[in-house]
């Protein structure tokens, strides 16, 4: 009886796998539903936690290059932390508002030049459309089918606006919720950041507790691999949007381009995004020089691809280097598989999980090559 249960017990874990497997199988669509619902649930959660991970990159510097010199952090390790959060705090803030310092008034001052410069759009097409009538002389079916396409265009544009009160509505429910769930995920970042060495000791006494010794050891060596290259893939990309967009706005204040400051945050912001992510930046930002200067919109794609080019060649390499481990079809893989999964935030953490995946993959690969003792040129 005794080796009955000690042969159930070492086969418990695959069976109950294959039950719970054939069982989510059949249930795809209620899984997808739950699924859906615990996300809803665990959003705030989930958004601390992507909070909190930013802003341990700045802290970490700043709690050991200035505050741990003026407060030690073996005597008074809470006001240590503390001190180091509120900077923390403090220096984000500080950015943002610069941002919002040069933005808001750029993107105002955008519209209301694209406003202004309508009526001179319309009255263009206008008086071109009465020179090709006196030039060309339209059949009747034609100008009868011309007439019939605008009246359901003019009917399609009353219908979009009717509708759009409901549109707007919903649109304010799904940004409200979106700022609470911001700053619930916020003050869970705040308590993550004051006590992560405690909860991570106590989630490792946990894990070892309830895993099995070597599942434990792998999955430790799992999650230090994932740490380490989700912070070099962030601090790298983080570092190289700043330059990226302060060469941005140095080049285009000594080549007299219009809307310097926005178009620099618009480049480094999308910069985060690998290999595409200035030229991602560059097109909504020519088109907002289109309606300045169609010449300097043109000199501004000149310049942006050189500015890629100095990024990809010299910055890229240097600041992130190889840090993720992935060359640039991986990295194309990992984007377009993201984005298609979840999107913008897709993008930005299918990278670093390729990174991982690929890592993991290429030790096993490895070791077990050598086990067998095999070796591929």
């Amino acid at each position: 009886m005794k080796a009955y249960f000690e042969t159930l017990k070492k086969y418990w874990l695959p069976i109950t796998y294959a039950i719970l497997l054939y069982l989510a199988l059949n249930n795809l669509g209620a899984l997808y539903e739950m699924l859906s619902y615990s996300m809803g649930l665990i959003s705030p959660i989930l958004i601390g936690i992507f909070i909190a991970f930013i802003l341990n990159l700045p802290m970490r510097v700043i709690e050991a290059k200035l505050v741990g010199r003026l407060i030690s952090r073996e005597k008074k390790p809470s006001l240590c932390r503390a001190v180091s959060i509120v900077l923390t705090i403090l220096l984000v803030l500080a950015i943002f508002t610069l941002l919002i310092w040069y933005i808001i008034p750029e993107v105002s001052r955008s519209v209301m030049t694209l406003g202004n410069r309508v009526p001179s759009y319309v009255q263009e097409l206008q008086n071109l459309l009465i020179k090709l009538s006196k030039n060309i002389e339209l059949p009747k079916e034609v100008i009868t089918q011309l007439t019939k396409t605008f009246n359901d265009l003019l009917e399609s544009a009353v219908n979009f606006l009717s509708d759009l009160a409901p549109l707007v509505v919903g649109s304010v429910m799904g940004v409200a919720s979106s700022i609470v769930n911001f700053i619930m995920g916020f003050v869970f970042a705040i308590y993550l950041l004051f006590g992560k060495e405690r909860m991570l000791r106590g989630i490792k006494k946990v894990a070892a507790c309830a895993l099995p010794k070597n599942f434990y050891d792998r999955s430790l060596s799992v999650c230090r691999l994932t740490n380490e290259t989700f912070c070099c893939y962030f601090t790298g990309q983080l570092t190289e949007a700043f330059i990226l967009g302060g060469l941005c706005f140095l080049g285009m204040s000594i080549f007299k381009f219009p809307f310097a400051p926005l178009i620099s945050v618009i480049v480094g912001a999308t910069a985060l995004i690998p290999i595409l992510g200035a030229y991602i930046g560059a097109i909504p930002s020519a088109l907002l020089i289109l309606i300045e200067d169609p010449i300097k919109a043109l000199w501004f794609v000149v310049f942006i691809i050189c500015l890629q080019q100095l990024e990809g060649s010299l910055i890229y390499p240097r600041i992130v280097g190889t840090s993720i481990g992935l060359s640039g079809f991986w990295v194309m893989a990992a984007m377009i598989i993201g984005s298609a999964t979840y999107g913008i935030m897709g993008i930005l953490l299918g990278v670093p999980i390729c990174s991982v995946l690929y890592t993991l993959i290429s030790r096993k690969t490895n070791q077990t090559l050598k086990k067998k003792n095999i070796q591929i040129e």
